[in-house]
C-alpha cells in the first residue's frame, strides 16, 4: 500500500501510513496493489487545483504500474464500501479542516451628503422654420433591351461510386487467433490493442512442446479511459485490414534499445567527455 499527498506546492508527496489523516482540505491518492485500485480521495474543501493535479498524477502512476490498475475518483461524504473498509483497516480517521480567521475590516463612516442646488427656470425653447426646396424632376435615359442567343451548357455526369463492401462482424477470438500467429518484431512486446472503440490489455502466455513454443493471448477490457487527445508515445501501431476494412489496431511498446542507440549514446558520452579535457587543458 502506498499514499500519497498533494502539497500546497502542487506536487505528489509520499506519506507514511502512520501520519496520514484525511481532512476535508487535502487529497490524498491510494495505491492498492492487491487489488489492482488507484483510488483519488478529494476533501470538500479542497482547492481546484488539487483536484486536477491529483487525476494528472493519478494516470502518470498508472502508466507506471500498468494497463492493469484502475483510477477511480471518490468525493469526500460519497466513498464506497471498499474504500471505507481499506481505510478502517488502515486505521485512518476523517477529520475537517481547521477553520480559517476572519480578519475585522473597521468601519467606514461616510460623510452627509451634500444639499443637491435649487433646480434651475427652464428655457423656452425657439423654432426656426427651414424653407422647403423642391427637386427638379429626375430625366430617366432609354434603356436598351437586346435579346441573347441561348446557350447550351453540358452537364457531365460524376462517376458512379463504388459500393461499400459490409460491415464486418467483430469477432474477437479471430483477431487473436490472427494475432497468435504474427511474430512480435524485436526489442517489440506485446501491450494494448485497439478494436472498435474499445482498447484491450494484451498479454503473452509462452509454452513449450515436443521443442515447440506456442503462444496464447490473454485480453482484458480496461474501463475508465481518461478523456482528451494522447500522442502513443514508445508505440508502434500495426494495423490489421481485412476486405478493405480495419480489423484492430495493435500497440506494440518497445523494450530495450537498439544498437545503433546505444552507439549513438556511447558516441555523445564520448564527445562530452573529450570536450572537458580540453576545457581542463586551456584552463591549466
Amino acid at each position: 500500500m502506498q499514499v500519497y499527498k498533494i502539497s500546497e506546492e502542487g506536487e505528489l508527496v509520499s506519506v507514511p501510513l502512520k501520519d496520514v489523516e484525511l481532512r476535508s482540505d487535502d487529497v490524498f491518492v491510494f495505491v492498492e496493489d492487491n487489488k489492482k485500485n488507484i483510488f483519488i480521495w478529494k476533501g470538500i474543501d479542497a482547492p481546484v487545483r488539487k483536484k486536477f493535479i491529483s487525476a494528472r498524477s493519478a494516470w502518470k502512476l498508472r502508466g507506471e504500474l500498468g494497463p492493469l490498475y484502475r483510477v477511480i475518483s471518490i468525493d469526500q461524504g460519497e466513498e464506497p464500501e471498499d474504500f471505507l473498509d481499506l481505510i478502517k483497516n488502515l486505521k485512518i480517521s476523517v477529520k475537517a479542516a481547521p477553520p480559517t480567521p476572519v480578519e475585522e475590516k473597521p468601519k467606514v463612516v461616510k460623510p452627509p451628503a451634500p444639499k443637491p442646488p435649487p433646480p434651475k427656470p427652464a428655457r423656452k425653447p425657439t423654432v426656426t422654420t427651414v424653407p422647403k426646396i423642391e427637386k427638379p424632376p429626375e430625366v430617366r435615359k432609354p434603356v436598351k433591351i437586346g435579346i441573347k442567343e441561348p446557350v447550351e451548357i453540358k452537364v457531365e455526369k460524376p462517376p458512379e461510386a463504388k459500393p461499400l463492401p459490409p460491415p464486418i462482424e467483430v469477432d474477437m477470438k479471430s483477431i487473436l487467433s490472427m494475432l497468435e500467429k504474427l511474430d512480435t518484431p524485436p526489442e517489440y512486446s506485446r501491450e494494448l490493442l485497439i478494436v472498435g472503440t474499445r482498447i484491450y490489455a494484451l498479454g503473452e502466455v509462452r509454452t513449450k512442446l515436443f521443442g515447440k513454443e506456442k503462444v496464447k493471448l490473454s485480453v482484458e477490457i480496461l474501463d475508465s479511459l481518461p478523456e482528451g487527445p494522447y500522442l502513443a508515445e514508445g508505440y508502434i501501431p500495426r494495423v490489421i485490414i481485412k476486405n478493405d476494412q480495419v480489423l484492430a489496431i495493435e500497440l506494440l511498446k518497445k523494450t530495450r534499445a537498439t544498437v545503433e542507440e546505444i552507439k549513438k549514446e556511447i558516441r555523445k558520452g564520448l564527445e562530452t567527455y573529450t570536450s572537458l579535457i580540453k576545457r581542463l587543458e586551456k584552463e591549466e
